[in-house]
């Protein structure tokens, strides 16, 4: 979550930051979605410090005494909106005016043999 913060904070796509901490975007994704064993290791969480300025009390353990007072500023903001934006292109896409609703296929009922 604090990624996806720094991103929007420095506003920056995910194909753009991964070029600049020189990993690719699918690895730069997976840290992101927080999927297991994708952790950030401690020389690339150093890149994306330096990169764009953050530090690793913030990426670790979200400390932002140590902060650029203006990435805390842009902080705060993604924080008062309750976080930052979901990644584009997922989720539910919104019905569209008059679309016919499309019931769920049921799941099959399994019968005793008694």
């Amino acid at each position: 979550m604090r990624l996806r913060a720094l991103l929007e904070a420095v506003d920056l796509d995910q194909t753009a930051a991964a070029k600049r901490i020189g990993v690719s975007t699918s690895r730069l994704g997976n840290w992101l979605s927080g999927k297991p064993k994708t952790t950030i290791t401690i020389a690339n969480a150093v890149k994306v410090c330096d990169e764009f300025g953050a530090t690793l009390d913030w990426i670790c353990r979200a400390k932002r005494d140590r902060l650029p007072h203006e990435l805390v500023l842009a902080l705060v903001e993604i924080d008062k909106r309750g976080g930052p934006k979901p990644k584009s292109g997922r989720g539910p896409r919104p019905k569209k005016p008059g679309a016919p609703v499309v019931a769920k296929r049921a799941a099959p009922v399994k019968r005793g043999s008694g």
